[in-house]
């Protein structure tokens, strides 16, 4: 707004310059004033503009910063047992490219924004005393901007979603892809896999130019209106100082006003892709905050010390898209011995050690630990009597017997 109200000035200030000297034969020294007063609107304006920059830079970094630490805050609660249900570029994808493109919308559009709210309202009330006939032409031209780019964009924000959508699908399989490459040259798979990963690559593509070609569009037809807009101005106001109807000073006065009246609304055009795209990356992301967290046993029974006994009476596990992987499972795993449960990929072994470690909760039956109710005793209470090493394990640098170590210190 401050800038708004320095524009104002510093048209003020060249108009009368220019009509004092050229239309009146005003003296130089006379107009020093004005000229030593435009270079030190520059400056204020300058000085503006960069601090809007750079406010508007740190608060895009800093919701960035904050979105991508709750965003994996929220996938550490959801836990293993989701996270594997889940294809992993998808997720990538929604934490790196997704919270990225938060950045634009936050430190370009919602700023365009609150300058196309002040900036042509400033400088209505400005024209409007000097030449309303000026004024009411941006009045009545200005509301077809916005107007078309909302006829034109509603196209756009679906095919923005869609591209999102093939971009975290492409992610997902390229990543899958890299990870399982051992196993599809064993199985001479590879090449067909590339062939679907092209194709998926040409139609991410295809849709990009789609949402380009549109946005393109739309802003040839905001310049195109801007500019109808402004050449209407022009001509009214050389017809009417012409006809000797308007004087020369509010009519250039106007004339300076008009582009800069429609510059934060062609700005608005070029930015509005960006707020497309945030929602399009959004879209994941608000999926994922929907997600239930599992709630936390917050039993009060104490753990035990010692080694204990398991027993599983019972159990089942049913996940909400009708995956059963548990029904019925019984056994006992003795105290002080190795039990090894052993059975084909797929027939519950993972399950098993999550319900151990409390990922998720059984469906029917329990766990008990000699004699209690697993769902009896705290769950951080429980995961520190607990070792748990992964097939997929990361050693740090160093000897085995360092390793050892720093996993077991006692």
């Amino acid at each position: 707004l401050v800038n708004g109200l320095l524009l104002v000035t510093q048209a003020w200030l060249g108009a009368w310059a220019i009509n004092a000297g050229v239309m009146h034969r005003v003296p130089l020294a006379r107009l020093w004033p004005a000229l030593a007063a435009l270079p030190v609107v520059f400056a204020l304006r300058f000085v503006l503009a960069r601090a809007a920059e750079r406010v508007a830079f740190r608060a895009g970094a800093s919701i960035r910063r904050t979105l991508r630490a709750d965003l994996l805050a929220h996938l550490q609660r959801l836990g293993p047992v989701w996270l594997q249900r889940q294809a992993r570029g998808d997720l990538v994808t929604s934490v790196v490219v997704g919270v990225e493109a938060m950045e634009g919308y936050y430190a370009r559009y919602l700023p365009t924004m609150g300058m196309t709210a002040l900036l042509p309202l400033a400088i209505l009330v400005a024209v409007f005393p000097a030449d309303w006939v000026s004024a009411l032409v941006m009045l009545v031209s200005a509301p077809l901007i916005p107007f078309f780019m909302w006829m034109i964009g509603k196209g756009t924000e679906e095919l923005n979603q869609k591209q999102w959508r093939v971009l975290a699908f492409l992610g997902a399989r390229f990543l899958d892809t890299l990870q399982g490459l051992t196993t599809l040259k064993l199985f001479g798979a590879s090449r067909r896999e590339a062939a679907v990963v092209a194709q998926v690559s040409d139609d991410y593509r295809r849709s990009t130019m789609q949402v380009l070609r549109v946005a393109f569009l739309s802003s040839v037809v905001l310049e195109f209106l801007a500019t109808v807009s402004i050449a209407v101005v022009a001509v009214l106001v050389g017809f009417r100082l012409m006809w000797g109807e308007l004087a020369f000073l509010p009519g250039l006065f106007a004339l300076l006003l008009a582009p800069e009246f429609f510059g934060p609304l062609r700005n608005m055009g070029t930015v509005y892709h960006l707020r497309m795209e945030a929602i399009g990356a959004a879209e994941r992301m608000v999926q994922i905050f929907a997600e239930p967290v599992p709630e936390q046993r917050t039993g009060t029974a104490a753990a035990p010390h010692e080694a204990p006994a398991l027993s599983f009476e019972r159990l089942t596990l049913a996940y909400a898209d009708g995956t059963v992987p548990l029904d019925g499972c019984s056994f006992t795993a003795p105290a002080g011995k190795v039990t090894a449960v052993v059975g084909a990929s797929g027939a519950g072994k993972s399950t098993l050690l999550h319900l151990l470690l409390g990922f998720v909760a059984p469906t029917g039956g329990r766990v008990s630990v000699d004699g209690t109710d697993l769902e009896s005793i705290g769950g951080a209470e429980w995961l520190t009597r607990v070792a748990w090493v992964p097939q997929d394990i990361q050693l740090f640098a160093g000897s085995i017997a360092d390793n050892l170590r720093l996993a077991c210190p006692d």
